[in-house]
C-alpha cells in the first residue's frame, strides 16, 4: 500500500536529494529511544536496542522484543548471525512477526538514516504484522512532518 508519506519521500528523493537526506537522517540515540518508547506504549510490549552482526560483515541497528524466541535461538550467545541479517525480516526465511525490527544496516555511530526502515516496511515479504507496520509508518510520518515543518 503506497501512502502519502512514501509518495512524498519518493518525490523529494528525485527532486532535492540534499533536502531528502536532511529529512531522513536523525540522531541515532534519540530515534532509537523515541521508537522504543512509542512501540512499548502503543503495542503494550517491551523492545530493547541491539546491534546484530552477521557472517557477511553486515551490522544492523535493531530493536528486539524482550524475550524474543527468534533472538534467543539465532543471535543470543553467538558472535555472529550465521546468515545475512536482512533475512531476519523476510517472511520467506524466518517467522519474525516483529520480534526483531531492523532500523538500518551498516549505520554510523551517531546518525541513523530512516531510508532502510521506510523501504523495509514497503517490502513485499516483510515479516512484520500489519499492526506493527502501521505503527512504524505513523512514527516515520511524524518524524518527517516534524522536519518539514521546521
Amino acid at each position: 500500500m503506497e501512502t502519502t508519506l512514501f509518495n512524498l519521500l519518493d518525490k523529494l528523493k528525485k527532486e532535492d536529494k540534499n533536502k531528502y537526506d536532511s529529512i531522513i537522517t536523525w540522531d541515532k540515540e534519540k530515534i532509537v529511544n523515541l521508537l522504543i518508547n512509542y512501540l512499548n506504549e502503543n503495542m503494550n510490549c517491551k523492545y530493547l536496542y541491539s546491534l546484530i552482526e552477521d557472517i557477511n560483515g553486515n551490522s544492523a541497528d535493531t530493536i528486539v522484543l524482550k524475550d524474543s524466541k527468534l533472538f534467543d535461538d539465532e543471535i543470543e550467545g553467538h558472535d555472529l548471525l550465521k546468515y545475512d541479517v536482512e533475512l531476519l525480516i523476510d517472511r520467506r526465511y524466518t517467522k519474525n512477526n516483529g520480534e526483531i525490527i531492523i532500523l538500518e544496516l551498516n549505520a554510523g555511530a551517531n546518525e541513523i538514516n530512516l531510508e532502510y526502515l521506510v523501504e523495509s516496511i514497503r517490502a513485499e515479504y516483510i515479516s512484520y504484522s500489519r499492526e506493527l507496520i502501521n505503527y512504524l509508518e505513523i512514527f516515520v510520518e511524524f518524524l518527517i512532518n516534524k522536519k518539514l515543518s521546521n
